[in-house]
């Protein structure tokens, strides 16, 4: 996987020996140090490739206007004035199990 490095990245290769990629190094890369440079912060990504996580957004992720769509679609009740942490509450209680 091809990827441009914005600073110093290490990692250990299959034989267990360190390998330091310099700051603004450009080339390919196998998929798991690509991973974990891009977790590690290290490589310049563009944001227009970056494509959006497969599958439904979980709660936690979607925006107020979202969250209130989600409720009415679940019948949760909410108030106008509620904000984004007391919807997305509402919608967790409403999802406990009563006991």
């Amino acid at each position: 996987m091809f990827r441009r490095f914005r600073k110093r990245f290490e990692y250990l290769n299959d034989e267990g020996q360190k390998v330091a990629i310099p700051r603004n190094w450009a080339g390919e890369v196998s998929d798991k140090v690509a991973a974990d440079a891009d977790a590690a912060g290290a490589t310049l990504v563009d944001k227009v490739k970056v494509a959006a996580p497969d599958g439904p957004k979980t709660v936690e992720d979607m925006s107020k206007d979202e969250l209130v769509a989600e409720a009415v679609k679940r019948g949760v009740q909410i108030k106008a004035s509620d904000n984004k942490a007391e919807i997305l509450a509402a919608l967790k209680a409403a999802a406990q199990p009563v006991t």
